[in-house]
């Protein structure tokens, strides 16, 4: 009889794992070709193992589940789990009151459902496209006030529908957990903050770690004799070269995602 060891078993599980990483990888682009527009092969599947590990986490472990989790990633944030934007989501990924594998059916319906309201119901509308547009064109940040009310009317210059949607409690949890990251790296000027609260209630919370955008982190994190307006003056350029832009002039394959966003 052959006889597998313990750690010949988890090479294979492992081997088994970044081989389906790999199919994962191959799919984003026919499922989210304006997001990954322009990412390495290896900038991909830093996206899709993050992925799985935060999706294992939560129990979930068939393809199905994995794979869905995958694309959530991208879409929304690869933290989208804990953004204060999306409490639904946390809400039913910590729910342990049916299977594991089943959660991700209850998230997946609620991600249509909030595509639908802050984007549209278009099947392709998995991108906040007219956001983005929007964010182009906005004015410099108001003056603190001492309240959230500006930031949130700010927001609502550029994502209105989201902001109507998610709610006051969860606005002021996004600009307070956005506020407290864009201090804890370095920025201390009001506006600089708001500039930084703004790209994060488009791409996700902490979108400067998420590895779909590796042009953030150095943009934030090269900062040595720079202003905070000339650190989010570089931020902004790279976010509006790496994603406003790819998303603006993104054209949609024919043969795309049967209907899944």
């Amino acid at each position: 009889m052959i006889r597998i060891s313990a750690e010949q078993m988890l090479a294979f599980q492992d081997k088994a794992m970044q081989t389906f990483i790999g199919r994962v990888v191959d799919e984003l682009p026919g499922y989210r070709g304006a997001l990954v527009e322009g990412r390495s092969r290896s900038d991909l599947f830093q996206v899709a193992s993050l992925a799985v590990e935060r999706a294992e986490g939560y129990g979930l472990d068939s393809e199905r589940a994995l794979f869905l989790y995958a694309n959530l990633s991208v879409t929304l944030g690869a933290y989208f789990d804990s953004d204060p934007a999306l409490p639904w989501a946390a809400d039913r990924l910590a729910d342990d009151s049916y299977l594991a594998n089943e959660k991700i059916t209850d998230v997946w319906n609620c991600y249509i459902d909030y595509c639908e309201a802050v984007m549209g119901p278009d099947e392709e509308a998995y991108v906040p496209r007219r956001a983005f547009e929007a964010y182009c064109a906005l004015p410099p940040p108001m003056p603190d006030d001492g309240t959230i009310q500006p930031i949130v009317e700010d927001f609502r210059l550029f994502w209105p529908e989201k902001v109507d949607l998610i709610g006051e409690e969860a606005l002021r949890l996004h600009v307070l957990s956005a506020g407290k990251r864009a201090a804890d790296l370095g920025l201390s000027d009001h506006a600089a903050r708001v500039r930084y609260c703004r790209i994060a209630f488009l791409l996700g919370h902490a979108f400067d770690a998420d590895p779909l955008h590796g042009w953030a982190w150095p943009a934030l994190g090269g900062t040595s004799g720079q202003s905070d307006g000339e650190v989010m003056d570089e931020v902004e350029m790279q976010f509006k070269t790496h994603v406003v832009q790819a998303v603006i002039d993104w054209v949609e394959p024919d043969d795309s995602n049967d209907g899944e966003r």
